[in-house]
């Protein structure tokens, strides 16, 4: 029987869903499968299994999952698993929640392992369920699972979260039948249109769009807008959605509603990134999937007021407290903090020691994890030793925790203990990345006044960033007329009514603004400039270091 001819119902279905160390699968693993076949609308078998991913998981996937690290010690790795689980798919239909997620996963780890990618044709709950209910409003899994009363609901286990989405396609099977989609022919070309390159007439769209940096909003038959993009060029990226191509489900989704696109012009490639951050974050388009709601890039955080600190990872700046960051790669800063605390024992715990008073010393100790402050076994000094250590290395200055780093691998290689030498040597690349990305950046409220330095095309680009955003722009030419131009913008940014003795109260949308600018900047060629102690000194500071790398740049007199 073809697809044409097979009923909705009576299809063989395999609903998969993945649990992993993180949500990039270019450089993070799987950890758990959980899939349910079901033949129409019911269940028949399962398949369930924990996967070694040959690294440790992060804190913060143990707390979502309660996978833990010794769990998945003796779990076989993805190349033995993949096989069985190819061969238990078969060439069923297969269905996820949010499917580019779980399918990116599995394509790198199929490819990873010498198989082909898989080709199954495929349903989203989550696109089937705004299709077919586009008032609901909420389209989590569990939102579904509740809307839907289904028995199962998910708890971020990879066997459970399957058969709750099983349920929730059973559910919408129902209603795809009901609305005409009775034959898996039918469903796939209305959910999933066949034709890559039918959008070419819709190409008029962006017919009077600038040729210039800023962000442009695609809006559906109704008027609301349903994605937010930017570009240096607007024009030319909303016209390269219509050419002919491969697209995803998502993209062939959006295409097809997209009916008037509108542009605001910003100026500077960096105007358009902070604005396009802005816009989603107030209007929360449909198709937009990133950037919802302020991320909150991660800090480090240190309480100095407890006499054995341990460092740990937060999202909300209080006003007590040392803040390290923020930080752009949340897995690079757990795998770091983990392996260092471990190597320098660190208090892993939220204990408060207080004086006089002992403790016994816990597992941690045991493991030679820790070094039992609890339990009086080091001074304040030597564990402050300890901990400078660390904190130099999130603060920009990592060569202490580098060359132990390089001498534990060194010594873990030698014992041919070849798993901890890896895991030590993914630590150092991540110590690597985070380095880099901190030069310059050390304390984030004394760092939210900075002026950037960008060559464009042979002239200088100044940005002056304030309080965490980005005030103004200037392309600064070779004359007097921009040197005071830049000189007045300075002092009204920098000088007029600040009070440089109170500390900032930094919010969300701040940290949001740092970190973009941070992930921006920090893979382009640019000079960071402190302000000054007046607008004078800033601007020689300024025109200094212009000057350091070409004379060209200095202001005519």
């Amino acid at each position: 029987m073809t697809a044409e001819q097979t009923p909705i119902d009576k299809a063989t279905y395999v609903v998969i869903d993945l649990e992993t160390t993180g949500l990039d699968h270019r450089s993070e693993q799987i950890i758990e499968i959980g899939a349910v076949k079901m033949n129409g609308r019911s269940p028949s078998v399962t398949f369930e299994q924990l996967i070694n991913p040959n690294r440790l998981i992060p804190p913060t996937i143990t707390k979502l999952t309660g996978i833990t690290n010794d769990m998945i010690y003796n779990a076989p790795d993805i190349d033995s698993i993949l096989p069985a689980f190819v061969n238990f798919v078969g060439d069923s239909t297969l269905v996820f929640h949010n499917a580019s997620f779980d399918i990116s996963f599995l394509n790198r780890a199929a490819r990873k392992a010498g198989l082909k990618s898989f080709r199954n044709r495929f349903f989203d709950t989550k696109l089937i369920a705004q299709k077919l209910r586009p008032l609901l409003g909420f389209y989590r899994l569990a939102n579904l699972a509740e809307h839907f009363n289904v028995p199962y609901r998910p708890n971020h286990r990879a066997l459970p979260d399957a058969l709750a989405t099983a349920e929730v396609f059973s559910h919408l099977l129902e209603i795809m039948k009901s609305e005409g989609l009775d034959t898996l022919d039918k469903a796939l070309d209305f959910f999933y249109p066949k034709k890559r390159h039918d959008f070419e007439h819709k190409i008029s769209l962006a017919k009077n769009l600038p040729k210039s940096s800023g962000v442009y909003l695609m809006k559906n038959r109704y008027g609301n807008i349903i994605y937010v993009g930017k570009s240096k060029d607007i024009n030319k990226r909303v016209r390269s959605y219509f050419y002919a191509g491969s697209k995803t489900e998502r993209q062939l989704s959006l295409l097809s509603d997209v009916e008037k696109i509108d542009h605001i012009k910003t100026g500077t490639e960096i105007g358009a990134l902070l604005l396009e951050s802005k816009l989603i974050k107030k209007l929360k388009p449909e198709y937009n999937v990133l950037g919802k709601r302020y991320r909150r890039h991660p800090f480090v955080r240190i309480d100095y007021e407890d006499d054995f600190p341990t460092p740990k990872i937060v999202r909300k700046v209080a006003p007590s407290g040392f803040y390290y960051g923020p930080f752009s790669n949340t897995t690079d800063l757990e795998l770091l903090l983990e392996v260092a605390k471990d190597l320098y024992g660190l208090k892993q715990c939220d204990y408060k020691i207080k004086p006089g008073k002992k403790m016994s010393p816990c597992f941690y100790y045991q493991a030679n994890r820790c070094t039992a402050p609890c339990a009086g076994m080091i001074t304040k000094e030597d564990y402050k030793e300890r901990l400078v250590a660390v904190m130099d290395a999130f603060d920009g200055r990592p060569d202490k925790l580098r060359n132990e780093l390089i001498r534990r691998r060194d010594i873990a290689a030698g014992n041919l203990r070849f798993e901890k030498a890896a895991l030590i040597n993914r630590s150092l690349n991540s110590l690597d990345r985070i380095a880099k990305l901190l030069e310059g950046i050390r304390d984030a409220r004394a760092n939210l006044d900075f002026i950037l330095i960008e060559e464009i095309k042979g002239m200088p680009r100044v940005y002056l960033i304030a309080n965490g955003q980005l005030k103004s722009c200037i392309d600064l030419k070779n004359n007097e007329k921009y040197t005071a131009k830049l000189l007045r913008k300075i002092t009204k940014i920098y000088f007029i009514g600040k009070d440089k003795t109170q500390p900032y109260q930094i919010s969300a949308e701040q940290i949001e603004n740092l970190s973009l600018l941070t992930a921006y900047f920090h893979k382009r060629p640019v000079k960071k400039i402190k302000i000054g102690n007046s607008p004078t000194d800033t601007l020689k500071s300024l025109f200094y270091s212009l000057s350091s790398s070409s004379n060209a740049h200095t202001p005519k007199k």
